[in-house]
């Protein structure tokens, strides 16, 4: 059967980074790229800059997404061309909203590579590194470092640089891939840390009033407690999440191999648990990004001062 395109079947379309490619290369007025570069083009740029490294990245799965954006949507189609070629044709859509997952490398924990997660969409371009699952591609972003951004993103607060345009964006990411061995051994360090580290109820409690507080206070219209940045995980998503928890968290068998005691759970599978729903097709992919660090801060933050 001929691969295309079918956004009536599901708003979350997977193709190839060829297929990418092939899709309608949309420009400004003055023939420049829309974003200032072509999302297979950032893509293609990324991959050949972790080769100059000495790395073997691999493109694990790109996703494309429609919205109602009235005047950009994230699907657009040309009529002519798709009467032309057949109506799931690459070649008769526009694509602007793209999330890609790249595996930069493997790790030296057994089932968790380095990732690289690329969203490009109306609102501007992210790229962030940072361990991903293999089984689940559940990805974590463990510090604002790791991200590069031309959108601000308001979980970050004044930790995250913004670029004011693509080549400044690609400038940052350079200089920090010259030090990318360095910063994934950082990583790894923390990773095995919440593994050998029980996640207890009472912590977990802390981490449910945590989301909760950072989503009233950015939803309230009152003055004194209203905060900007954008919140982690929505209402829905904390509900969906803690019952994800219970419900793992009960049909485990206690392990004794801790110091307080039996224990079911580590700080990296509950962190793992709560981080489910940040993937497309579960999450807008603007807000992939942002939220996936928001998640991350939480816990990175509760782990340090309850694990010294």
């Amino acid at each position: 059967m001929e691969r295309g395109l079918d956004f009536n079947n599901s708003n979350v379309q997977v193709l190839t980074l060829s297929e990418l490619t092939s899709t309608i290369h949309e420009n400004y007025s003055n023939g420049l790229p829309c974003g200032g570069i072509y999302h297979f083009d950032l893509i293609q740029w990324l991959l050949d800059e972790l080769r100059q490294g000495g790395l073997k990245p691999e493109v694990v799965e790109i996703f494309a997404a429609n919205n109602k954006d009235r005047y950009r949507p994230g699907v657009s189609i040309d009529e002519k061309i798709s009467h032309e070629m057949g109506e799931h044709a690459f070649e008769a859509y526009t694509l602007r909203r793209i999330y890609a997952n790249v595996k930069v490398c493997e790790s030296e924990i057994d089932g968790i590579d380095m990732n690289m997660a690329v969203a490009y969409h109306q609102l501007g371009i992210q790229v962030a590194f940072g361990p991903m699952v293999r089984v689940c591609h559940n990805q974590t972003i463990l510090g604002a470092q790791d991200i590069f951004t031309t959108q601000n993103i308001s979980q970050c607060g004044n930790k995250l640089e913004v670029s004011k345009n693509v080549a400044d964006m690609k400038g940052l990411i350079s200089g920090y891939l010259a030090s990318l061995g360095e910063r994934t051994r950082d990583m790894m360090l923390m990773i095995k840390g919440m593994q050998n580290r029980a996640f207890l109820d009472l912590e977990c409690n802390n981490i449910l009033c945590e989301l909760m507080e950072r989503r009233i206070r950015h939803d309230s219209s009152h003055a004194l407690i209203h905060r900007p940045m954008d919140y982690p995980l929505s209402s829905a998503q904390i509900n969906a999440a803690y019952e994800r928890y219970l419900i793992e968290a009960d049909s485990r068998k206690p392990i004794d191999n801790d110091d307080s005691g039996e224990w079911r759970m580590s700080w990296w599978d509950a962190m793992n648990v709560f981080n489910v729903d940040l993937k497309p097709g579960r999450c807008v992919i603007p807000s992939i990004v942002g939220q996936s660090y928001g998640l991350g801060d939480v816990f990175c933050e509760e782990f340090r001062k309850n694990h010294k």
